[in-house]
């Protein structure tokens, strides 16, 4: 449960940090739009480390009725071809699985 939470801060100061983004993009004051630069690459950073802890938060695999296979809910790709009693993470994103 730690993980949810410190990526539910995360997202909280990504989202801060993006409308202050925004804000200082579109000020008439050089200073502040030369701040957003800067802090519209520690955005992007931040978005890689929510990304990253989303990655690490456990997710059902769920079966596509169509075809009959499991499917990754992270990347929607189909997991073929492993064994889904010992694969742990989904081999094409990295995102943590449980089966069902």
């Amino acid at each position: 449960m730690e993980i949810v939470k410190l990526k539910e801060k995360y997202e909280r100061e990504l989202k801060i940090l993006e409308y202050d983004v925004l804000a200082y993009e579109s000020s008439n004051n050089h200073e502040l739009r030369i701040a957003a630069i800067s802090w519209k690459r520690e955005a992007e950073e931040l978005r890689i480390v929510v990304d990253a802890l989303g990655k690490q938060t456990l997710m059902m695999a769920y079966v596509d009725e169509y075809d009959d296979e499991f499917v990754c809910p992270s990347c929607g790709e189909t997991i073929e071809h492993y064994d889904v009693t010992t694969l742990k993470v989904c081999p094409e994103c990295g995102q943590k699985l449980k089966w069902g």
